[in-house]
């Protein structure tokens, strides 16, 4: 790729996602932003002055978010002398467009590195800042950007044998929680490496020393990242955990879109309500879809892993451990693949969760059929989203006119048939861009390996 080329395309982006965090996204803050505020604002006062903080309130989030959402109160003290929202927002924004930044640098990096062909990677790039601005009420505005980046890192450092996948992994598990999800695949592609340059041990031996090398680096790295949390808050650090567990049927997920085709259909009473922070979709079958969610979601990461594993071992068997580019890809497409499946199965589909696979799906390429029908789907479910949200959330999923109240709680009446149509869409073209990340792994190999024979 030329440099000239790419200088111009880096400058364009930096202006472009530099208006998204500052101008265009001015008037479209989240409840979010100003919870991480008084996140921030807790946590300062803890470090300062603990009685201002005990007693406070139910952290959602693991320790380290702490850490990130607190750092931009310091340079806003230091420049302004005081703590005040706004403030702390130009420097929140200042830090994620950094992060931002520095996360297409590892992009380009990479693919100057990969042995694709200058089209592939050209069409990635422009892939990944259509997906940017689509995203772009979510892009700065919340926390997820950079869970995508320590996932992103994790995968490239994966592909030598060292501590930092581990590492990486443990601070996106201290930062939100989906992370420790993943570290079976990871465990998975470190074990495949082993036996691919040392096939004369025993795969008995490589499981066993891998899995303890893992185990043992993770607990640590997590120890470390927590131990200073554990010491200012205690047991509150870890009330995130019953928060998540109690949370009940989120309106955008699979679960929720059951429930609103069923009422668009055959009339089943369904209405949204407020809690833990979001909107929940319930209903006489809400229960009954929670209880299912856990065995769902258990089933689609048992087969991710299985899938993970059977490729791998094809992998190692084939000699395609031995190309670098090969190896990188087949790591974040099985990334791709159990965070895809994590999010559909889970009960709480939140849109910010895309941001999670945004840098991930620049290194699937377009290699296969099924990879151009994933990347457009891809495409497709960020345009989709983004009509869901803002774009029609609060006039047809929660209809913010037609709200009453009963026992002392706000309740909505069930989104519109509108709605019901555009979630379907969503959710529909995410489930078949899985089914062709699954075929890559299958079906395409097998065509590719039968032109090679021939």
């Amino acid at each position: 790729m030329r440099n000239k080329s790419l200088a111009v395309f880096v400058a364009f982006y930096a202006v472009t996602h530099a208006l998204m965090a500052f101008t265009l996204e001015s008037s479209l803050h989240s409840g979010d932003v100003r919870l991480y505020y008084r996140f921030a604002v807790d946590t300062l006062h803890s470090i300062v002055d603990f009685s201002l903080f005990s007693g406070g309130f139910a952290i959602e989030y693991p320790p380290l978010t702490a850490l990130f959402v607190t750092l931009p109160l310091f340079p806003a003290k230091l420049f302004t002398g005081g703590i005040e929202f706004s403030a702390w927002l130009v420097w929140f924004k200042l830090l994620y467009l950094s992060i931002d930044l520095l996360m297409l640098g590892c992009v380009l990096k990479v693919i100057k590195k990969m042995k694709r062909p200058e089209w592939e990677n050209w069409l990635s790039l422009v892939s990944l800042y259509l997906v940017s601005l689509l995203l772009m009420t979510l892009y700065f505005d919340r926390l997820d950007l950079l869970l995508g980046a320590l996932i992103f890192i994790a995968v490239l450092s994966a592909q030598r044998r060292s501590v930092w996948p581990w590492f990486w992994l443990s601070a996106g598990v201290c930062f939100k929680v989906i992370p420790v999800l993943l570290g079976p695949v990871f465990l998975l592609f470190a074990m495949a490496q082993t036996y691919a340059q040392r096939q004369d041990a025993s795969v008995q031996s490589i499981v066993v020393r891998e899995t303890l090398h893992a185990a043992m680096w993770c607990v640590m790295f997590c120890a470390l990242l927590v131990l200073p949390f554990y010491l200012l808050w205690g047991a509150d650090l870890f009330a995130f955990l019953g928060y998540h567990s109690e949370r009940g049927v989120q309106l955008e997920s699979i679960y929720s879109n059951v429930i609103l085709l069923a009422h668009s259909v055959f009339g089943l009473a369904a209405e949204v309500q407020f809690n833990f922070g979001s909107f929940n979709t319930v209903s006489p079958w809400s229960d009954t879809l929670l209880a299912l969610s856990s065995l769902v979601l258990l089933l689609a990461l048992a087969t991710s892993y299985g899938i993970a594993a059977l490729v791998l071992w094809r992998d190692v068997n084939s000699g395609a451990f031995a190309q670098s580019d090969e190896s990188l890809r087949r790591l974040a497409t099985l990334v791709c693949l159990l965070l895809l499946a994590a999010i559909l199965s889970a009960k709480v589909f939140s849109p910010q969760y895309l941001l999670w696979l945004v840098p991930l799906v620049m290194l699937v390429g377009f290699q296969s059929r099924s990879a151009w029908l994933f990347q457009g789907l891809w495409l497709l479910a960020c345009v989709l989203t983004v009509l869901i949200y803002p774009l029609t959330y609060e006039r047809d999923f929660v209809q913010v006119g037609l709200a009453v109240q009963r026992d002392g709680q706000t309740i909505w009446p069930a989104p519109t048939l509108l709605a019901t149509l555009l979630l379907t869409l969503r959710n529909g073209a995410l489930v078949v861009a899985l089914v062709a990340l699954i075929r890559m792994f299958f079906t395409d190999e097998r065509r590719r390996n039968s032109s090679a024979s021939v």
